[in-house]
């Protein structure tokens, strides 16, 4: 709804790691993020080259229920 394939956003946060057993026996290893704020960043697309693109300088924030559905997805 936000985002699509290859929108700029700007995540602040930090990684996590963990490990599990799976039903196979084996340990899995999971990197996560865990966001603690997420800015959508206005972006124009346009026919040029992607370093005459125009990008505002101010990032539009997501409320934290938004940035949950976002990440959920």
């Amino acid at each position: 709804r936000h985002l699509r394939k290859g929108s700029p956003v700007f995540v602040e946060g930090r990684l996590t790691n963990r490990s599990y057993e799976g039903s196979d026996k084996n340990t899995h290893y999971i990197t996560e993020i865990v966001l603690n704020d997420l800015h959508l960043v206005p972006f124009e697309r346009s026919n040029q080259t992607a370093d005459a693109r125009s990008i505002a300088e101010e990032p539009v924030e997501a409320s934290k229920e938004e940035a949950k559905e976002l990440v959920a997805a």
